[in-house]
């Protein structure tokens, strides 16, 4: 064999090793990015299911009672002021308006809805003043990311209470 032939091959075989390892690792950052990603998602999903938990439990000033008490009494009373006024105030304060602006709650019985409460969130508040009929990708803005959580409770027959908090926040 001549003499240059061998070192020749060697050279080949780490360029050809390098690139290898290049291709695994472009390979394995963007497969670990988009696990960070699902993990992210799911962490938000679970801080909504403690916000909601944390609403139900929350002590109110009206005989009390917890907020899901409170929903269960002005049911069987037909009275949601109280409840409606307690729960803006603390969903407003939870939830900031220029992270998560929406958030919508439902309590139903047997598919039939009684009560919902909802953020003051107008369009215009995201698209930030921006000409009306365009696209909101035109300007730069991410569409809400949409979760939901729900949690049932008793009520004083025995119908389970369903209670639904849905939230939009930005990606």
């Amino acid at each position: 064999m001549k003499k240059g032939i061998e070192p020749l091959g060697f050279v080949f075989a780490l360029i050809f090793l390098a690139l290898v390892l290049i291709f695994f690792y472009a390979l394995f950052s963007i497969s670990s990015q988009k696990a960070a990603e699902q993990t992210i998602t799911s962490l938000n999903s679970i801080s909504d299911k403690t916000n909601l938990l944390n609403y139900l439990r929350t002590h109110t000033e009206i005989n009390e009672f917890t907020v899901s008490d409170l929903i269960v009494y002005s049911y069987h009373n037909q009275d949601f002021s109280n409840l409606d006024t307690i729960t803006k105030d603390i969903f407003n304060k939870v939830h900031q308006k220029d992270k998560c602006p929406v958030w919508i709650l439902n309590t139903k019985i047997k598919e039939d809805k009684f009560f919902e409460a909802q953020s003051d969130f107008t369009i215009d508040q995201l698209r930030g003043g921006g000409p009306r009929g365009r696209l909101l990708e035109i300007f730069g803005i991410k569409p809400l990311i949409f979760t939901n959580s729900e949690v049932g409770i008793p009520s004083f027959n025995q119908d389970k209470i369903k209670v639904t908090l849905i939230t939009g926040c930005k990606k």
